[in-house]
């Protein structure tokens, strides 16, 4: 029988998925459930010595006679204290010494309990990893666990070998009273081994890479990423073509490839047509994403796997179903999976463009919409130039433009990276400055103000700024999120909502100042402000309304539909104009 705590169990099963069988143990209590349960399974050979500074040199030698990872197990307190000079040796000798220290909860530390110091960082200067293991109350704590546990023990070997620690709690009275000494459970808990895969592995693991992809549902989520080298885009749709793989990203990630579906609408499918072409394999790649895909695996068959492309080789794990670390940039993936000739026999791109054809509605995001940031966004994508530079402040600015296609030679940037607003218009201004091109930049009300000094220099060049300002912070608006209505103040400390307009600083920054506050006066300025010719810096301040803002977002989210669409033109088309001019000043 095994222990009750959970994450020791988790522990020794991922101990025996990595093919650790050696442990040596020190006398203490709080290693109990770890050290029972070792000894009641076969698969580990315990070896008690009872001095831990001598235990840590004693799996010492035993890693270098065996040349294979080995435990050290000791009770909390001090007696992790003694484990450093045997660290520090596993260190600067590379030797693959697993440190297993027990530990108190941490509600208890410096609360005058008994055998608790700060454990979880003890040995960080001379570790490769250092994870601390919570106690497991629900499945989210054993996915953690479960992670962290392979996040330590891929590092033993990961191009140099070391030494890793693993510090895990352990509460007396949880899940029940004297869970120490609780043995009732007949078997480990299944848990996901993530394998790492490197550029210097054999062809023939590469191959067996490969080779897992035959028959299978491919696809690939492709993150923000700086534009692409012709070089590499043809890679990657080289890789798409062989094995059959669909790639989905948004404007963000400027990938411009034939084995691409939108993001935008990807979320929109509904869920009986989403099962049907679910992916068997999901990969990830580069940076942060504005599509937040994983709500819809959360009902995904057990078998949905996720790979991560990563050149520091980090676990990623945001879909909780991850099974390989592949250590290379994207484009040395493509490369070297194409390389072995392997083809898949499953066409996933095949099967959603079918369901592209069958429900997207390319055509329905160029009607008008009524006068809001999304007609100006709108209004800018159609009007901007093959070959220019296209900046969009974070929030929802970045969520609009994603809804329209942008011209494949337009190069996008966003500071997404933690998904704040800060520094957009100062980055753009660099970047305006240097490129060489026509650029253009939207930005919110709150970004701009709260990066105003982003204008105040000498390297304003050709700048083009359109900025919406609705007065507020409209994602955090009350009419964007139900839970906000009838919140006192929520415009106020929450929206920040203000009366503010660049007008005076953008003037006295030797701007040319455009205001817009109607659809008319939107596509009489926009040709100004995209005019190739003008050579002056132009800020364009956008005035609307934030409750007209939400609405149009939400219809933005809509209109791509077929069916909606087509039942939407059909109403228009059968109503009269002078009524549709009258229903939209009421809805207003």
């Amino acid at each position: 029988m095994y222990t009750i705590h959970k994450n020791v169990q988790i522990i020794l099963a991922m101990l025996k998925a990595y093919g650790v069988q050696n442990l040596v143990v020190s006398a203490g209590s709080r290693p109990i459930p770890l050290v029972f349960s070792a000894e009641e399974d076969n698969f580990f050979k315990c070896y008690s010595i009872v001095d831990e500074r001598s235990a840590g040199f004693f799996a010492l030698g035993l890693i270098e006679r065996l040349q294979k990872p080995v435990a050290i197990v000791c009770t909390s307190g001090t007696a992790t204290c003694n484990y450093v000079s045997a660290v520090a040796e596993a260190f600067y000798q590379h030797l693959p010494l697993i440190i297993l220290t027990s530990d108190r909860n941490h509600y208890y530390l410096n609360q005058q309990e008994d055998q608790c110091v700060p454990q979880k960082n003890l040995y960080s200067d001379i570790v490769r990893k250092s994870v601390d293991l919570p106690i497991v109350r629900d499945g989210m704590d054993f996915w953690y666990c479960n992670r962290l546990v392979n996040e330590a023990l891929l590092e033993l070997d990961h191009r140099e070998k070391g030494p890793v620690h693993i510090n895990f709690q352990i509460d007396d009275s949880y899940p029940v009273e004297k869970a120490l000494y609780k043995f009732e459970v007949p078997a480990l808990p299944s848990v996901t081994k993530i394998d790492r895969v490197m550029p210097t592995d054999s062809n023939e693991k590469w191959n067996a890479l490969a080779d897992e992809l035959k028959g299978k549902r491919i696809l690939i989520l492709w993150g923000q990423h700086l534009p692409l080298s012709e070089y590499a885009s043809a890679l990657a749709q080289t890789f798409c073509e062989q094995f059959g793989a669909l790639a989905t990203s948004d404007v963000i990630g400027n990938l411009h490839i034939e084995n691409f579906v939108r993001s935008n609408w990807y979320g929109m499918v509904d869920r009986t047509k989403f099962e049907s072409v679910m992916p068997d394999i999901i990969i990830t790649m580069n940076a942060n994403r504005l599509l937040n895909i994983k709500a819809r695996f959360n009902n995904a068959p057990q078998t949905l796997t996720h790979w991560h492309v990563s050149p520091n080789g980090e676990v990623s794990d945001p879909l909780k179903r991850q099974t390989k670390i592949i250590e290379c940039t994207p484009e040395y993936f493509f490369k070297r999976l194409v390389e072995t000739g392997i083809h898949n026999t499953k066409n996933y791109y095949k099967e959603w463009k079918e369901v592209e054809n069958e429900i997207f509605d390319e055509n329905s995001l160029t009607h008008g919409f009524d006068y809001s940031a999304v007609s100006a966004i709108q209004a800018l994508i159609s009007n901007m130039q093959d070959g220019a530079l296209f900046h969009i402040s974070n929030s929802n600015n970045i969520r609009i433009a994603n809804n329209f296609s942008i011209p494949k030679t337009v190069d996008v940037y966003c500071n997404r990276g933690t998904c704040g607003i800060d520094g957009s218009t100062s980055s753009y201004i660099a970047q305006s400055y240097i490129s060489g091109v026509p650029s253009y930049m939207i930005v919110g009300d709150l970004s701009f103000f709260y990066d105003m000094n982003s204008i105040w220099n000498r390297y304003i060049g050709k700048a083009r700024i359109m900025l919406i300002n609705n007065s507020c912070g409209a994602l955090f608006h009350s009419a964007y999120y139900e839970p906000f209505k009838g919140v006192r103040d929520v415009d106020v400390n929450v929206a920040a909502a203000h009366h503010a307009t660049a007008k005076g600083w953008a003037e006295s920054q030797g701007f040319n100042y455009l205001a817009v506050r109607s659809q008319t006066e939107l596509e009489q300025t926009i040709k100004i402000f995209t005019d190739p010719n003008t050579q002056t810096p132009l800020f364009m301040e956008v005035f609307t309304d934030a409750e007209t803002d939400v609405a149009q977002i939400k219809e933005l989210g809509k209109c791509s539909l077929k069916g909606m669409s087509m039942v939407k033109n059909k109403l228009k088309e059968a109503l009269p104009a002078s009524v549709v001019s009258v229903l939209k000043k009421l809805k207003k």
